[in-house]
């Protein structure tokens, strides 16, 4: 049990990760791509996703790589 995170230091690792996740997959994409770059692309792929147009966000998010 030693190696368990509390309930605050949990749910902080989990939003860190959250966060992170997708900057770090969009870096592995694009080494090139900054952090403004990812966030208006995750944004971009939320708002056409909402649309129903996944796919084609999808697309637009990995610029043809993914």
């Amino acid at each position: 049990m030693a190696d368990q995170l509390c309930r605050y230091h949990e749910g902080y690792a989990t939003g860190y990760e959250a966060l992170n996740q997708p900057l770090t997959e969009a870096s592995r994409v694009d080494p090139k791509v900054t952090v403004a770059d990812a966030l208006r692309r995750l944004s971009e792929a939320d708002e056409a996703a909402a649309r129903g147009e996944l796919a084609a966000a999808v697309e637009r998010l990995t610029e043809g790589q993914g």
